[in-house]
């Protein structure tokens, strides 16, 4: 029964594939590449489990059992100190408890997952169905993105920029903020590699905001400037409020220079960002059709979890269309088996 759904996923995998290779901002095929990877390690799993329990060996009877168990636990024992670790450094906001939230939700749906001889009418059964559905769905869909966002940065990056947009975030009393400066080191590393004379040019991008003394771009331009960058070697962009103005005013101004300097063809362009938020500001260059690559910088483990759940949600709500048909779909599947 399995084996035509291992085949189909395989080839699935192919197709998305190639489509990434084409394009790795491709975040609906990358990330059904990494869902169909996902579905047939599952696959595969179950297969190895009905033969090992038709064959009756005790020692991994108890592994094979005991394996999904020990995993959904110790994932829901981290979440739920990391939520511990962020509340005590960032304090006890909302988006601070959504490890936490994540961790318990898993544990109701591994829960409910052996309750379905219990549940009785039908009208009852469609709920316990698709609830199930919607969450499990959603939740491989999470670690699909999660894969597809570390199999991004894993990809090599152009190795001739003519520009890195370095996106900004909050800064404090003027300076850069370890998060933004990791984001504008990571820039320097590769503006560094480069030859002298074929250097890229920084773009520091990033407004002003209601509780911020200067601009983001005004203070990555200071910092930048005390690491020994040239003041010619950095354009300021300091008028965006949000990632999708980032790229849109940081292009105008890469257009003009460019212009200025004479150069034909189409420059390169990279932009250099947190690594939670690389995927979903790629998204945004493509959306204004920037062909610009994303470069991660290190953030603090104990941030993440939060910071990839947030941006997955902002995702989910970048393609609201999809996510509606999908829970159209999942609604339909629930009716066909519970009716």
């Amino acid at each position: 029964m399995l084996t035509p759904l291992i085949y189909l996923l395989l080839a699935l995998v192919v197709v998305a594939v190639v489509a990434v290779a084409i394009d790795k901002r491709n975040f609906i095929f990358g990330s059904l590449l990494i869902f169909s990877l996902l579905l047939t390690v599952m696959a595969l799993y179950l297969k190895l489990a009905g033969y090992v329990l038709d064959k009756q060996i005790p020692v991994m009877n108890i592994l094979v059992i005991l394996l999904p168990i020990a995993v959904i636990a110790f994932a829901i024992f981290w979440l739920a100190r990391n939520t511990n670790i962020i509340s005590h450094k960032e304090g006890k906001s909302f988006t601070a408890k959504l490890a936490l939230f994540l961790a318990v939700t898993m544990g109701i749906d591994f829960y409910l997952l052996f309750l379905i001889g219990e549940v009785h009418g039908r009208l009852l059964f469609f709920c316990y169905t698709l609830g199930l559905l919607v969450y499990n769905t959603f939740f491989l869909l999470f670690l699909s993105y999660l894969g597809y966002s570390l199999l991004y940065q894993v990809l090599p990056a152009t190795k001739k920029a003519d520009y890195i947009i370095v996106l900004g975030s909050y800064i404090h009393n003027g300076r850069v903020t370890p998060l933004l400066q990791s984001r504008v080191d990571r820039a320097l590393a590769y503006y560094r590699q480069a030859e002298k004379g074929k250097r890229p040019k920084f773009v520091v991008s990033g407004g002003k905001g209601s509780d911020e003394s200067t601009s983001e771009a005004d203070a990555m331009r200071k910092y930048l400037l005390e690491v020994g960058v040239p003041a010619e070697d950095i354009i300021l962009e300091d008028q965006s409020r949000n990632t999708f103005e980032n790229f849109m005013f940081s292009k105008e101004k890469i257009l003009t220079d460019w212009e200025k300097s004479g150069r034909t063809g189409q420059p390169q362009i990279l932009f250099s960002t947190s690594n939670y938020h690389v995927m979903r500001a790629s998204l945004y260059s493509k959306r204004i059709g920037f062909s610009a690559q994303g470069i991660g910088a290190p953030t603090s483990l104990y941030f993440l979890p939060t910071a990839l759940i947030r941006e997955y949600v902002g995702i989910l709500s970048y393609y609201r269309l999809i996510t509606f048909l999908l829970l159209v779909v999942e609604a339909f599947l629930a009716y066909l088996i519970a009716f």
